[in-house]
């Protein structure tokens, strides 16, 4: 090995233990509580092991060949941050009062924000080198018997993480992490359970809302930022934020990058996905901002009463709204008195709710027709573009569900007969916009008759709509089964909506899509009910439901499951923000291809 090549691995090795270490002294400060001398310890080491990962960035990027050495841009931005972490500690120490605590926030920012943005664009290596490795496996042995054993080899490296094992392994990943994050000492006030932890953890990175201890009697603020967290990376993808850091961070997205994102967003064209993941993250960033200062600044003018801490109420409920994620910082969630009667504030959190249920896509072509109409009057020669069949399914699908699950649960609705009108009808509507995706309440819904809570089942299967934070089988897939069901009984060749025909591929798949999670949800409800035989078949039912969709609503006995059934649970949770389409590809491999065909027979069907 070349001396240059064994100095650039030696670097390398150096800002590796020194990130480590970072990482430790961030865990130890925000996990424990220390004294005064194992404060001072603590900064000592953070001082050591972040001077030695800015010798090893400066190191490794020296002595490196061209060809290995990081993009200048993450070069750069670590030695700035390495830098105002050692400035920091040093003024700390000489500070005092306010000063420390202030000192304390901005170098733990800056270390997390260091760890992370290094971290991630690691991770997109480890996915580059996953794919490579399918590539690289042996393909000549030396005997028969070898190369039977190779050959089964091999096929397993083929198979060993297509697109769809990796999301689901970064997510069941992130989930195992979170759990680990929340068993911290600090992160809670009495303590929580290994199920319980991870059971938390799996409903906020899938985005569910579900959980089986009291949110706030049970984390601290440093636990709701974990989970705060978790919402984040859950609601855009691990992979997705992975590489919008990487671009960001000025590393190149090679062409089997470009592969792997477009099988996981579901992109047509290559060329594209490297935009729609930076549009991704920077509409969810300023979707979120803009709720959070919207709630902010309407829960102060309605006078709410909730302290100091506005500001981190508001912030979590918009990123928890817009990631569909229903988890809530108020004692009795949206429910509690001060709250549930800002109907502005409502109208805003549902707003939130819908726009991350509509997806990306959805938003990118609104993006398009807004900036038309900007400059439709200072141009004439602007070509109009209409609205994609896509566009407008999704937005008649999403308007229709609403208004008529509004309707429904307004006449059927009992345990709000008791209210006026107008707040019923607000309480309605707001369900019928949380309980398709997010898993907000205003009420109790364990009080609801039992044809409200099976509505509410049926459209928290339904969910939200293709590349959004919403679970469910999504709105396409139930316009075209439904537009299918109407093609059948009228006699007609093909699905049709807004002169558009259905590819019959198309159908077929949302066919097997309703039909796969109707089997799985009513097997789930089966064999959760056998060992939970102390609560009502409704009750499960309607858990297994909100869990599958990670809508997250409950008829109050989440905290009464048991252990296995909590596991169902999770389980359920995390098939369910995969997909379940996705979730059987990725378990079971790319199906094989027959060029062969059988006679064709009509079997009696009446």
């Amino acid at each position: 090995m070349a001396p240059d090549a064994k100095q650039f691995k030696f670097f390398r090795c150096i800002s590796l233990i020194g990130l480590i270490g970072m990482f430790a002294s961030i865990l130890f400060e925000l996990g424990w509580d220390s004294n005064n001398g194992q404060y001072a310890w603590v900064t000592k080491v953070e001082a050591l092991a972040t001077l030695m990962h800015l010798v090893g960035v400066c190191g490794f990027y020296l002595t490196g060949e061209k060809e290995l050495r990081p993009p200048l841009r993450l070069i750069l931005f670590q030695i700035i941050c390495c830098l105002g972490i050692i400035g920091i500690v040093i003024w700390s120490d000489r500070a005092s009062g306010v000063l420390i605590y202030r000192g304390e926030i901005i170098r733990l920012s800056i270390m997390a924000l260091l760890v992370l943005v290094t971290g991630l664009v690691s991770l997109t290596h480890l996915f580059q080198w996953l794919i490579e490795k399918r590539v690289q496996a042996p393909l000549t042995t030396k005997s028969n018997r070898e190369g039977y054993f190779s050959r089964r080899f091999r096929k397993r490296r083929q198979a060993l993480m297509p697109p769809a094992l990796q999301f689901v392994v970064s997510l069941t990943g992130l989930v195992l992490v979170g759990s680990l994050l929340l068993m911290l000492p600090n992160a809670t006030y009495r303590g929580i359970s290994f199920t319980d932890a991870l059971f938390t953890s799996a409903s906020a990175v899938c985005v569910t809302g579900l959980t089986s201890v009291n949110f706030t009697e049970c984390f601290t603020w440093t636990g709701q930022f974990f989970v705060l967290c978790l919402i984040q990376l859950g609601g855009l993808g691990v992979m997705t934020f992975a590489y919008f850091i990487a671009m960001i961070a000025g590393q190149g997205i090679s062409m089997k990058d470009r592969v792997l994102l477009r099988n996981l967003l579901d992109e047509n064209n290559l060329h594209t996905t490297v935009s729609s993941v930076r549009s991704i993250v920077i509409i969810t960033f300023l979707l979120e901002g803009i709720g959070a200062t919207l709630l902010y600044f309407t829960w102060k003018a309605q006078g709410v009463n909730l302290g100091d801490e506005l500001w981190w109420h508001a912030i979590f409920h918009a990123v928890s709204a817009f990631c569909n994620a229903g988890f809530s910082t108020f004692p009795n969630g949206l429910a509690t008195s001060s709250v549930s009667q800002c109907y502005l504030g409502q109208f805003i959190i549902t707003g939130l709710i819908a726009m991350g249920g509509f997806g990306f896509v959805l938003h990118q072509e609104v993006g398009k027709h807004f900036i038309y109409w900007c400059k439709k009057h200072s141009s004439k020669r602007l070509q109009k573009q209409p609205w994609s069949p896509f566009a407008k399914l999704v937005l008649c699908t999403s308007f229709s569900l609403v208004i008529g699950a509004t309707t429904i649960l307004f006449l059927t609705n009992q345990s709000l007969f008791d209210k006026p009108w107008y707040e019923r009808l607000m309480i309605c509507y707001f369900d019928s916009v949380s309980g398709r995706t997010a898993g907000f309440n205003l009420t109790d819904i364990g009080l609801y008759s039992p044809s409200s809570c099976f509505l509410l089942c049926i459209i928290m299967v339904i969910g939200g709509s293709p590349s959004g934070t919403a679970g469910g089988i999504r709105t396409t897939t139930f316009s075209i089964v439904f537009g299918e069901i109407i093609r059948v009984i009228r006699g007609q060749d093909h699905v049709v909506f807004f002169r558009r025909r259905i590819a019959p591929d198309v159908v077929s798949r949302c066919l097997c899509t309703v039909a796969m999670c109707c089997l799985w949800i009513g097997g789930m409800t089966i064999l959760i009910s056998t060992t939970q035989t102390n609560l009502p078949f409704l009750t499960l039912l309607f858990e297994i439901c909100s869990a599958f969709s990670t809508t997250g609503l409950s008829m109050g006995i989440t905290g009464d499951l048991q252990t296995f059934p909590k596991y169902l649970i999770i389980i359920n949770m995390i098939v369910g923000r995969t997909g379940l389409f996705l979730f059987l590809v990725a378990m079971l491999g790319k199906a094989t291809p027959k060029h062969y065909s059988y006679p064709t027979i009509r079997i009696p069907l009446t």
